[in-house]
């Protein structure tokens, strides 16, 4: 008779491998350092990290924005950024001394993310109204030779050793390399032991009675972020996959700006967006999965856990914390707001130098490719700002036009697709500092400006001299031919002095 015990081992080892494989999807490891962070500032700092105090300020400035006029919770928000990249000598590129590309990948990406550009279907999908811009000075008013980056080779700075724990990032590096927390948020680009992805701190109420916060540091105020995650889908950091397309830094900027995780950090928590469904707890990959009231769990949500290439949603109620922080209700919280007012995008106190060059080859009519040249001089300096003025086309179904806009560098953006239907006609501007994409009206033919498809900050940084090309697609051939009437291209550079 064959021995039972030794027949039944496979199948318990096949069961305990199966419970191992579940358990770990459904509690993936930790991969944001935010609760922690904001939880041992809190022994430092008493009150500051207090939940309930902090949400009983926010429900009532989110109830008092959804009372105001539609105009006033409107609002659009600027956000300027220094990315400190603190490095250990390396040169620059897929290091940690992570390469300018990336960077550049990145700022674009969060801007897709927070103007839900990403390609969301989820029906509480919101455009954040909040632009993320690279500081163009240092502190002292200084160009930087790299708009939106401070590199730091720690050797010279006197930090051990990376990687770093965040005790050390916390106690020692964030506090000797911050900027003005009031003029820049802060994104330290470092190499984090222990697992984690990234973190960021947490903004505090203002000082109420019966609040009892406001009293936080300033000084580690901002984001910190694992280097290999600096990127974005126009381009990966090597090597990172799933967490190489930018997401992780739009996480942690919706921490900074009040967001909870998705889950409540609890078994069916609270994150405090009733347009969220309760999820049993963060998600790995991008499963389909139903776990806490009924509703499918919102698992593309940037407040998840979710592989990056699965996340794609920020919601309307989300949106109402984000712009009770930055003041939508004239009761903000400390070092959000004032970031509104910084000039560090435009060089500081002066505005940029800014100069709109006209193309002169216009008229020109295809049934298939349209592509037209501004030549900009050289010597006026590094981009801090490019927009498309005053787009004239003539066409009977505009829905067919697809718009691009090609740099010197070869750097080429969509900033158009198949807008409206069968109307016809052209005549608008494109700015990232615009009306939603989404409003574009239709026919689009009133001579307003409206932000991008593709966010136009991804030029930032480059040197404009050469050729710029415009180039005018008809996806159907077939029909009728577009007439490129007239565009021209504004230059934005710092100011000089």
């Amino acid at each position: 008779m064959p021995n039972s015990r030794n027949t039944m081992w496979p199948i318990l080892i096949v069961l305990f491998s199966w419970t191992i494989v579940i358990n770990a999807q459904k509690n993936p490891a930790e991969k944001c350092g935010t609760v922690p962070f904001n939880e041992k500032l809190n022994d430092k700092y008493p009150g500051f990290y207090n939940v309930e105090s902090f949400e009983k300020w926010m429900s009532g400035e989110v109830e008092k924005l959804k009372s105001q006029s539609e105009e006033k919770s409107m609002a659009t928000y600027t956000i300027p950024v220094i990315f400190h990249v603190i490095h250990n000598g390396e040169a620059e590129g897929a290091t940690r001394n992570v390469g300018y590309q990336y960077i550049q990948a990145q700022l674009a990406q969060i801007n897709l993310d927070f103007a839900n550009l990403s390609g969301s279907t989820q029906g509480a999908a919101a455009d954040i109204d909040m632009d993320f811009c690279f500081a163009t000075v240092d502190e002292s008013g200084t160009t930087l030779s790299q708009p939106g980056v401070n590199r730091i080779n720690r050797n010279t700075a006197g930090f051990t050793a990376p990687p770093w724990t965040d005790t050390y990032l916390d106690n020692t590096v964030l506090p000797a390399t911050q900027w003005d927390p009031d003029q820049y948020c802060n994104i330290w680009v470092v190499d984090i032991s222990g697992g984690i992805l990234g973190y960021a701190q947490f903004p505090e109420a203002p000082t109420l009675p019966g609040v009892g916060t406001g009293n936080g540091p300033a000084n580690t105020d901002g984001v910190v972020i694992l280097y290999t995650n600096i990127g974005g889908i126009s381009n990966p950091f090597p090597g990172s996959s799933p967490y190489d397309l930018g997401r992780t830094l739009t996480h942690e900027l919706g921490h900074w700006l009040g967001l909870r995780h998705i889950w409540g950090d609890d078994n069916c928590g609270n994150d405090y967006c009733a347009d969220t469904p309760a999820q049993e707890t963060s998600s790995s990959g991008c499963p389909n999965t139903t776990t806490c009231d009924g509703n499918q769990d919102m698992v593309q949500n940037y407040m998840d856990y979710s592989d990056d290439y699965c996340m794609n949603t920020f919601t309307n109620d989300q949106k109402s914390r984000m712009h009770v922080v930055m003041g939508a209700t004239g009761n903000p919280s400390p070092r959000r707001a004032i970031l509104n007012t910084s000039t560090v995008c435009s060089g500081g106190s002066s505005p940029p130098t800014c100069q709109t060059y006209q193309s002169s080859d216009v008229g020109q009519t295809s049934s298939t490719v349209i592509t037209s040249d501004v030549i900009i001089p050289a010597g006026l300096g590094t981009l801090s700002d490019v927009n498309v003025l005053g787009i004239d086309i003539t066409h009977d179904w505009i829905n067919d036009v697809v718009i691009k806009l090609t740099s010197p560098t070869g750097t080429t953006q969509t900033l158009l697709s198949q807008v409206c239907d069968d109307e016809n006609n052209l005549l608008l501007s494109l700015d990232d500092a615009g009306t939603a994409y989404a409003s574009i009206p239709c026919p689009p033919t009133n001579s307003m400006t409206y932000k991008p498809l593709n966010p136009l900050s991804i030029f930032n940084g480059e040197d404009p001299t050469g050729t710029w090309t415009l180039t005018i697609e008809d996806v159907e051939t077939a029909y009728d031919d577009p007439t490129l009437n007239a565009w021209s291209l504004e230059v934005c550079v710092p100011a000089s002095g």
